[in-house]
């Protein structure tokens, strides 16, 4: 088995140094491999499209805002309900994202959204996104920025993980992900207001390993209620899957609006 290529991998489409504004490529994806394996990790899943619709149906007169794009998979399935457009930082990753479908993506930070000229009537967030801001300030600032592109009554939904639930039981391991192409593993390492997040991604066909690490900011429920509100959303519930149950399960999703 060859193993290598120590990089730092940016899960689940959230570009970490980018958005403190540190350089650490220069153009295109910061490490082509991970473009080439992304749907084989996180595929297309329907069941996202369900939850959002299961708040309030998509009408195609509806401008949707996807931030952290990544491969375009939810906001194809956004598209055919509605008018979407998606942003993400990785030139990489929106390279297949453009190859694959025929929407609007386009290249921006997430902490930029308020340069945009459309005013939107869903701002999303699937797939751990939010937690590769900085800290609290960061998310306070995010949240502002979708607060002013809403319009009003529109929803802010948003797909992290249960940092609570991650915390107080010492989660250290998160479920394998095992299939025909790729086995990617994924571990925590505990430090004082950050997680160190650590991968070890496994290509099968090239027998190659990707190992990376990156530190993500574990922001708890009732923080994420008390910024929200601070902001001026209201109407906040929390979920725990896609089908919009409740309780303490390791996602944590959540939804609003303006």
């Amino acid at each position: 088995m060859r193993s290598g290529f120590h990089y730092v991998f940016f899960m689940l489409k959230a570009h970490f140094y980018d958005i403190i504004g540190i350089e650490t490529r220069k153009g295109g994806c910061m490490y082509k491999q991970i473009c080439d394996y992304y749907d084989y990790i996180f595929p297309q899943n329907i069941k996202q499209l369900e939850f959002i619709e299961s708040i309030k149906s998509l009408t195609k007169d509806e401008l949707v805002l996807d931030v952290g794009a990544a491969t375009g998979n939810l906001s194809e399935l956004i598209s055919r309900k509605a008018r979407l457009i998606g942003i993400d930082l990785d030139e990489g990753l929106l390279a297949v994202a453009k190859k694959k479908y025929d929407l609007d993506f386009r290249k921006m930070n997430m902490l930029d959204i308020d340069s945009l000229e459309e005013q939107f009537d869903r701002v999303v967030s699937f797939g751990n996104t939010l937690v590769h801001l900085e800290n609290e300030e960061t998310i306070a600032l995010f949240f502002q920025k979708v607060f002013a592109v809403l319009k009003d009554d529109g929803y802010f939904m948003v797909q992290i993980l249960n940092y609570e639930k991650i915390l107080s039981e010492q989660i250290r391991e998160l479920p394998l992900i095992d299939n025909e192409q790729v086995r990617f593993i994924r571990k925590y390492e505990f430090l004082d207001d950050k997680l160190q997040f650590l991968t070890d991604l496994y290509i099968k066909n090239e027998d190659t390993n990707l190992e990376g690490s990156i530190f993500l900011y574990p922001i708890k429920r009732a923080k994420i209620k008390e910024l929200l509100l601070k902001t001026g959303f209201k109407n906040i519930e929390f979920y725990s899957n896609w089908h919009g149950e409740k309780g303490n399960g390791l996602p944590l999703i959540f939804s609003c609006n303006k």
